[in-house]
C-alpha cells in the first residue's frame, strides 16, 4: 500500500506542476496579446461627441450608397450614448500598419472595442492579432466572403470568447433580457462612416446553422431566414427585421460544446440614398 500511495502522490505533484506550467504560459499568452490591443490607444481615443442637428436620416442610410463621410462623430441623433465617450479611429494610420483592418466594431460599456480585420479566409485572425502577432486571442474579423463596404444582406463578425473577458466574451450576456435592454446596439465605424445596428435576436446554434447563411437569391429566403433567426432568439424582443435591412451577425463559442456557437444579430435599418 505504500509504494501505491507513493506512486498516487507523485502523479498528483506532477499534474499540480503540468497545471501550474500551463496557467502559467496562458498569462504570457494574455499578457503578450493585451500589449498588441494596448497599443491600438496611440490610433483611438475616447472622446465625448456632440449630438448631431436633428436629421430624418441618421445612420440608418445605405453604406454603399450615400454613407458618411465624418469619422469622428456619429451621424444619429438619437442614441441613448450621445453623453458618453465615442471612439474616435484614425483608420489611415491603422491601415498603414495592416491594410487588413476594415472598420472598428463598439458595444458601449463592454469590452467591444476593437478594430475588424478581414483577411483572404477565416482561419488567419483566429490565431493572429491585428498587427500580425501569434495569438490565442486572434482578432475581431469579417467573413472573408463578405463585402467590406457592409452591403450584403447578412454581415458575419467572428471573435473568440476568452476567459479573460475579451475580444467577444461579453456576447455570452446576452441571454439576460435586462443586458440587452442595457446594451441594445451595435456600432460599426470605417473610414465611410458610423452605422447603428439594433440587437433583436441571440441564441445558440449549430456551426453549420442557418445564421451564417450567404446566399440570399430571393426575398423569399430572406424572409425564411428572418423568420427563423427571430423564432430562435433566447429573449424575444419584438423587433421584426424587414427584407430591406442589413443584418449583422456576431459570432463567437458557445462555451458548452466545439460544434455550437452563440450568435447575436442586429439590423440596419436601410433609407433609400436621395437622388
Amino acid at each position: 500500500m505504500k509504494v501505491f500511495y507513493r506512486v498516487l502522490l507523485l502523479i498528483l505533484v506532477a499534474v499540480f506542476l503540468f497545471s501550474g506550467w500551463q496557467f502559467l504560459a496562458l498569462s504570457k499568452e494574455y499578457e503578450k496579446s493585451s500589449e498588441s490591443y494596448s497599443g491600438l490607444e496611440q490610433y483611438v481615443s475616447m472622446q465625448n461627441t456632440p449630438k448631431q442637428p436633428d436629421s430624418s436620416r441618421e445612420t440608418q442610410t445605405d453604406p454603399g450608397a450615400a454613407a458618411p463621410t465624418d469619422t469622428s462623430a456619429p451621424t444619429e441623433t438619437t442614441s441613448p450614448v450621445d453623453d458618453t465617450l465615442w471612439p474616435v479611429v484614425d483608420f489611415e494610420a491603422l491601415m498603414e500598419i495592416n491594410p487588413d483592418v476594415v472598420g472598428w466594431i463598439w458595444i458601449p460599456d463592454t469590452e467591444v472595442n476593437y478594430p475588424v480585420m478581414q483577411g483572404t479566409d477565416n482561419d488567419y485572425y483566429l490565431n493572429y492579432t491585428w498587427d500580425g502577432n501569434k495569438s490565442i486571442m486572434g482578432s475581431i474579423f469579417l467573413e472573408h466572403q463578405n463585402s467590406p463596404e457592409l452591403t450584403d444582406f447578412n454581415t458575419m463578425i467572428y471573435g473568440h470568447n476568452m476567459d479573460n473577458g475579451s475580444m467577444f466574451a461579453s456576447l455570452r450576456y446576452y441571454n439576460d433580457e435586462h443586458y440587452w435592454k442595457q446594451h441594445p446596439y451595435v456600432y460599426l465605424l470605417s473610414d465611410q462612416g458610423v452605422y447603428r445596428y439594433e440587437i433583436f435576436s441571440f441564441y445558440i446554434t449549430e456551426v453549420e446553422g442557418n445564421a451564417y447563411g450567404l446566399g440570399f437569391a430571393t426575398d423569399r429566403i430572406k424572409t425564411l431566414f428572418l423568420n427563423e433567426i427571430c423564432r430562435d432568439s433566447a429573449v424575444k424582443t419584438q423587433i421584426r427585421p424587414e427584407i430591406t435591412d442589413r443584418i449583422l451577425t456576431l459570432s463567437t463559442c458557445s462555451g458548452i460544446g466545439y460544434s455550437t456557437r452563440w450568435v447575436v444579430h442586429a439590423r440596419l435599418p436601410m433609407i433609400p440614398a436621395e437622388a
